[in-house]
């Protein structure tokens, strides 16, 4: 005799087949950059801002050959100031990028900005908590 399926009115219900994804876009730079005209605080000129816009239209960082336009210097000192930690560089390898919002940072605060260069870390002095002199040591394990 078949035994009667005791949890028959426990059955789970059919889950619905999973929504497929969209496929992912490709979002540049342009896309999702704020209009000037409404970003709060401190803007750069007219003519600042539009080869801004366009120097950062395609892509997140520039060239040092293009950062130093934008901001109005040599590509030597401009490089010496990444060095100096002035203006914060993103480096890959020998080669420099900057970004928009390092560029409009050093020009919207000058040269009197706080430096982005890391803090050096002193060297600290070896601990001697539980060290125990070698010839102390000879003697407790005796």
């Amino acid at each position: 005799m078949p035994q009667p399926d005791l949890f028959a009115d426990h059955a789970e219900p059919p889950q619905p087949a999973a929504p497929a994804r969209p496929p992912r876009a490709t979002v540049h730079a342009a896309e999702t950059r704020q209009d000037p005209a409404q970003e709060v605080g401190p803007r750069l000129g007219p003519i600042t801002e539009e080869r801004f816009r366009q120097a950062f239209a395609q892509s997140a960082l520039v060239s040092t050959k293009d950062a130093a336009r934008l901001v109005g210097l040599d590509v030597e000192t401009l490089s010496r100031m990444a060095d100096d930690g002035i203006i914060r560089a993103v480096r890959k390898g020998r080669l420099r990028s900057y970004t928009e919002h390092d560029l409009r940072a050093y020009l919207l605060a000058g040269p009197d900005a706080p430096s982005h260069r890391a803090k050096s870390r002193s060297p600290s002095a070896p601990r001697r908590l539980h060290a125990v002199p070698f010839s102390q040591r000879a003697a407790t394990h005796r």
